[in-house]
């Protein structure tokens, strides 16, 4: 199967992330192509394991047996795609335009799913694998991570391949994110006698001007040359019910983008204890503070034998290597977390990702699927 075949297939076999839907139907969910990669993976001789993380939304994984089975490596890519609505391209057509191929997901992250599969067909049917290696394919990536999360508990592995849009570049480092709900309770009156209620969305106005200040107190700290500084913003408020009540709830929700060496913990407690100044003495309950999601950030050593052999590989396609640090977060942060290292590579720019015309060059598609190849059937002493 060629490049464009297989990607066509990906790409018209829709994985839209439902988010918080509790009932949900075509396009939205992850299963129906996990059951395509179980047929992809099945004839590849693949053991494939499946387990539904969540309702209607599985993790899927398959275990195949290379020459030294005392290593094993992950090739992990996430199945769900962001929102297809409001596309200036039809979403699950797959049309190919010079030498592109246009829809949802052909970016992030199913491009770099067909090189991964690709790579694995070509190794198989030719050299063999050089180590164990297990493919998986998780769920949630794009609304918490929760796939990768529940993954580490059933996977183990020497080293990972995280598929991301890098442009074929090798990603050793990244952020982290935090994200949490802040939620402040007012009194509730009518709009003409304001003086007699409490109005929430004032208070949780206190607490954006904290976020701020914060905020920019967080640019003055030490960077780092590529990734920059840890941030934070403010990214919704929530708040009121119609224009004649006074609100008696508002909602603020956060995104903290936290360094690799950052403390979480302390992170928690300064975010906390800036929500609580900005509002002491003007209102009785406490606010809530809910953290909602969590991507730990990642760190790989670049003296690694097996970023070195994919190094290789990656030269003996293209004739260089270039390494890179990233300012979003990937599922390599969960897996770097419960002790494997990760490396974030694969074709396509994130630029591309979550556009309303999100496409992808199939050149590099092919050109990440030799890469993979070469890494998969090279052990450390070839």
């Amino acid at each position: 199967m060629t490049a464009c075949e297989l990607l066509t297939e990906l790409v018209r076999c829709p994985s839209v992330n439902p988010g918080d839907l509790k009932n949900f139907e075509y396009p939205y969910g992850e299963a129906e192509l996990v059951n395509l990669l179980t047929g992809y993976l099945k004839e590849m001789g693949g053991d494939v394991f499946i387990d539904e993380v969540l309702p209607g939304r599985p993790n899927m994984w398959a275990h195949f047996k290379g020459r030294d089975s005392s290593r094993t490596i992950l090739l992990d890519v996430h199945t769900d795609t962001v929102s297809h609505l409001n596309m200036v391209v039809n979403p699950f057509d797959a049309e190919v335009r010079g030498g592109r191929l246009y829809g949802r997901g052909a970016c992030d992250t199913k491009g770099p799913m067909a090189a991964m599969l690709l790579a694995l067909e070509s190794a198989l049917s030719k050299e063999g694998l050089a180590y164990d290696v297990i493919f998986s394919a998780t769920c949630n990536e794009e609304n918490g991570g929760t796939g990768a999360s529940k993954l580490v508990e059933s996977v183990k592995a020497d080293f990972a391949v995280i598929g991301e849009p890098t442009e074929l570049k090798l990603v050793t480092r990244h952020k982290g994110v935090m994200r949490a709900d802040i939620t402040v309770y007012g009194k509730a009156t009518h709009s003409s006698t304001p003086e007699l209620g409490c109005n929430a969305i004032y208070t949780a106005n206190r607490i954006v001007s904290a976020f701020e200040v914060l905020a920019n107190n967080l640019k003055s700290q030490t960077s780092d040359p590529v990734l920059g500084n840890a941030t934070l913003a403010v990214v919704q408020i929530k708040g009121g019910t119609a224009s004649n009540i006074i609100p008696d709830c508002c909602t603020i929700q956060i995104d903290r983008r936290i360094m690799p060496g950052e403390d979480v913990d302390t992170v928690k407690k300064t975010i906390e204890s800036v929500v609580c100044d900005a509002v002491a003495g003007t209102i009785k309950s406490s606010p809530e503070i809910t953290w909602t999601q969590f991507y730990p950030s990642m760190e790989t050593h670049d003296n690694l034998q097996d970023l070195a052999v994919l190094d290789i590989a990656l030269k003996s396609v293209i004739g260089s290597a270039t390494y890179d640090a990233v300012a979003y977060g990937t599922n390599g942060g969960f897996y770097a977390q419960a002790g494997i290292p990760c490396v974030v590579f694969g074709p396509g720019s994130i630029a591309d990702a979550h556009t309303n015309n999100e496409s992808i060059d199939l050149k590099e598609v092919e050109i990440a699927a030799k890469v993979l190849h070469n890494f998969l059937v090279t052990g450390f002493n070839s």
